[in-house]
């Protein structure tokens, strides 16, 4: 058996209890929680059962057990604050951010905290990008005569800005005008999307005229790579001739790899899984304002992307401005 005189918590020098004099005495004045204290310290430091204290004590033991339940640690308190934070950091990503991408914003607020708290914070509350990786497989043939120069070769990397721009169309439903086409270019040093055009029909027209913005906006096309699949559009007579007009070289993909221009795919794939297919676009219209506030605002913006050192690619275009080379 434990020795009945025990130290009272929270107080300084020689001060002792006997537990079932000190509890009785009309002198002592000891409050509920205290007693709650003293079977946790008892406990802790004898390894006595906590129903023979609790019983030594006289308290209920309902009530100790829902006091423990309810009584919260520092790193309770501070693991609540931080899922507050992480929480703010997923909506407004648009519940697309996972472990990763939120650990790095927490790195830039100045959080240093391990990404496997992180993971475990966001599993406990249930917390996970909407985006949902899907396996497809493709069949490379390497037999398949080439018509066209496929210049860039999967060779994605770069060294300054307007050195390589990859381009693509994608479609999307409305209510109004049904099928209607994204018309996107990307520049692949800070994969920033330039240009995009949304149109009612997947013409030459609709790629011509988002080339013309990006190089309204860029200006130097010097030397510049614009590479696309092998769609109609882009292999018409006109593409080509205006190209060619603005010292542009062209390279296709090659038939059947649709990895040849993963870049610019892959963009579209984010933008449907992030947006898309979560919202209900009414006509035309309401998909180009939609479309802008998606790009322009959110992804060149905000969003983080994890080729560019998780910085925004408007961010990191800044940090090239400014010879930040940590960054760039």
């Amino acid at each position: 058996m434990f020795d009945i005189y025990t130290k009272r918590p929270g107080t300084k020098g020689i001060r002792y209890w006997h537990i079932k004099k000190g509890i009785s005495h009309i002198d002592e004045k000891i409050r509920t929680v205290d007693k709650y204290v003293l079977v946790k310290t008892l406990f802790n430091e004898f390894n006595v059962s906590k129903s023979i204290i609790i019983n030594l004590i006289g308290i209920k033991k309902s009530s100790y057990y829902y006091w423990v339940k309810e009584v919260k640690t520092q790193r309770d308190i501070e693991n609540k604050i931080l899922y507050d934070i992480i929480k703010s950091i997923w909506q407004d990503s648009r519940k697309t951010y996972g472990a990763v991408r939120i650990h790095k914003k927490l790195r830039k607020l100045g959080l240093e905290v391990n990404i496997k708290r992180v993971r475990r914070l966001m599993k406990e509350n249930q917390i996970k990008s909407i985006i949902h990786k899907k396996f497809r497989n493709y069949n490379k043939s390497e037999d398949i005569k080439e018509t066209t120069k496929n210049i860039l070769k999967r060779n994605f990397d770069t060294e300054k800005l307007n050195e390589k721009w990859v381009s693509d169309i994608t479609y999307i439903w409305t209510k109004k005008d049904r099928w209607c086409y994204l018309s996107s270019i990307m520049d692949l040093h800070s994969r920033r999307i330039i240009s995009h055009k949304v149109g009612k029909f997947m013409d030459i027209k609709l790629v011509i005229d988002t080339l013309k913005m990006a190089i309204y906006k860029r200006g130097d096309t010097t030397n510049l790579i614009i590479h696309t699949d092998r769609g109609s559009q882009y292999m018409s007579k006109e593409y080509r001739k205006f190209c060619a007009k603005k010292g542009i070289s062209i390279s296709y993909s090659r038939k059947g790899n649709p990895y040849d221009n993963a870049c610019i795919e892959s963009f579209h794939a984010t933008l449907k899984k992030e947006y898309v297919h979560n919202e209900n676009f009414e006509s035309l219209e309401s998909l180009r304002s939609r479309m802008y506030e998606y790009i322009e605002i959110w992804y060149n913006n905000s969003r983080i992307h994890s080729k560019i050192g998780f910085t925004s690619p408007n961010e990191y275009e800044e940090s090239i401005k400014k010879g930040n080379k940590e960054i760039a």
